[in-house]
């Protein structure tokens, strides 16, 4: 399989065997964004309709969707053939699902780290993925932050940054290292 890759912390974008490719218009990008927000859950093609549009679909928005789907698995599965099936962006009953693994697309990956720092108990495993984490970050869905089917995913990813930060400020803390704990956490209790 092609190594895909996607990204929408700032800017959605994607990378095929690490080059970008042209995701296309704002529309087009939406739909992988709500792919990506659903957190690799099928997405209803009536939501990702009614989100699109704003709950006002034009009279042809589902041959648009499908257009803008076709273009998608174009530039992210370049190699695939015709009638092949679709393997990063599947149908599937009632909709569309983006099957990446998790470290393929940021938000994901981000998302993992932040849970599994919860559960570490090393100080020295906690910082590095506390570090991995943070290091990743920008305003997520940055274009689209004003558009409802994102609102919900910046929330919740702010918030995980949000314990990302004090998951390395107690770390931070606990290893003696003050002056990098009042450094990180001061802006943050600001």
């Amino acid at each position: 399989m092609t190594d895909v890759r996607v990204a929408c912390f700032g800017t959605i974008s994607a990378f095929v065997e690490d080059r970008p490719v042209d995701l296309g218009g704002r529309l087009q990008r939406s739909v992988l964004g709500m792919l990506v927000a659903a957190q690799g859950k099928v997405v209803p093609v009536d939501r990702l309709l009614d989100d699109l549009w704003q709950g006002e679909p034009p009279p042809r928005a589902l041959a648009s969707l499908q257009v803008y789907v076709s273009r998608l698995r174009a530039v992210l599965e370049p190699d695939r053939r015709p009638r092949e099936p679709a393997a990063v962006i599947r149908s599937q009953a009632p909709g569309y699902v983006l099957d990446l693994p998790v470290d393929a697309v940021d938000v994901w990956a981000f998302s993992h780290d932040v849970r599994r720092a919860r559960e570490l108990t090393s100080t020295e495993a906690v910082l590095a993925t506390t570090r991995t984490a943070l290091g990743t970050w920008a305003e997520p869905f940055e274009a689209f932050a004003d558009q409802e089917w994102a609102r919900p995913e910046v929330v919740r990813l702010t918030a995980l940054r949000a314990e990302a930060v004090e998951l390395r400020g107690a770390a931070l803390l606990a290893d003696g290292r003050l002056a990098e704990a009042v450094d990180l956490l001061g802006p943050h209790v600001d």
